[in-house]
């Protein structure tokens, strides 16, 4: 019996190397791990989040994103200077029930690249983004996230790859899971090893006291462990990202200018001015699973 286990044992882990798309994580509250199936190349790379209860709604955040103390020094962390920086809207979207089941979806693994979004505008599908100080197409940063997209800059770009925005449950259920964790990691408070937002690099107020190195974005999956449990990378922190709530404009996870943990926490929502585009905006994409 026992020999019969170690070779059913050595064929499981035999199988799970010879597939590059199966990923083993642990599942932070049981602390069994499970295979996650994974589609795409790295820009295109998608994971499967699994049905999910969400126990409570995401919050409205009172401020836009952004909340970092204002020196600015030259354009780095602190409250965006662009013109075209989002408000606070007026009419805040309604929340979801207290409780809800969330079916399995798709969710890209990493944030849209700028390189991806460019070849995007190139086939005449997208639009170019504002070329502004610290937009990322803008400056040829293809590894780092796009920003400076409005809603319907990312609602385009995700159709053009067959795909749709996240919906705000959809965000809920990646970012907290069924456990309702305070983060996307886990319990953990924010760190400069997990995260890209404003750390002793932006100067006082930080989320934390070390620097996480970027004084802006950073180029995508920079914080292997800031990611969920389910492998999704930078669901807090380097750009907020837009998701689907209907007619409302609204960006989940926070940026690499938010000095209030609360901001990246997994249930947080901020709401956008309509038409707003700023650079600690981005997206990812979703399909249904």
């Amino acid at each position: 019996m026992l020999r019969r286990c170690c070779l059913a044992l050595a064929v499981l882990a035999s199988a799970c190397i010879a597939d590059p798309h199966v990923v083993l994580h642990e599942d932070d509250p049981t602390g069994g791990g499970r295979a996650v199936p994974v589609s795409g190349d790295d820009d295109d790379a998608m994971v499967l989040v699994p049905a999910t209860v969400i126990a409570a709604p995401g919050s409205l955040a009172p401020n836009a994103p952004g909340n970092g103390d204002d020196d600015d020094k030259g354009g780095k962390k602190g409250k965006p200077k662009d013109a075209g920086a989002p408000e606070p809207s007026d009419d805040p979207p309604a929340p979801s029930a207290s409780e809800t089941t969330v079916p399995a979806f798709w969710l890209d693994v990493r944030e849209v690249s700028a390189a991806a979004y460019g070849a995007c505008v190139r086939a005449g599908a997208c639009s170019a983004p504002a070329a502004d100080d610290g937009c990322t197409l803008a400056a040829a940063l293809g590894t780092h996230p796009i920003n400076c997209v409005t809603l319907e800059h990312a609602r385009a770009f995700c159709v053009w790859r067959g795909k749709r925005l996240p919906k705000n449950d959809e965000w809920t259920a990646a970012s907290a899971g069924s456990t309702g964790r305070p983060y996307a990691w886990g319990i953990d408070p924010p760190s400069s090893e997990r995260l890209n937002a404003c750390g002793a690099e932006c100067g006082a107020p930080s989320m934390f006291p070390s620097s996480d190195g970027w004084a802006r974005t950073a180029p995508r999956g920079s914080f292997p462990l800031g990611q969920s449990p389910d492998g999704v990378l930078d669901l807090a922190g380097n750009v907020a990202e837009w998701v689907d709530l209907g007619g409302a404009s609204v960006v989940r996870g926070g940026s690499y200018e938010d000095a209030d943990p609360a901001a990246v926490g997994a249930t947080s929502v901020r709401a956008v001015a309509p038409g707003g585009a700023s650079p600690v905006i981005g997206f990812r994409c979703a399909k249904d699973g």
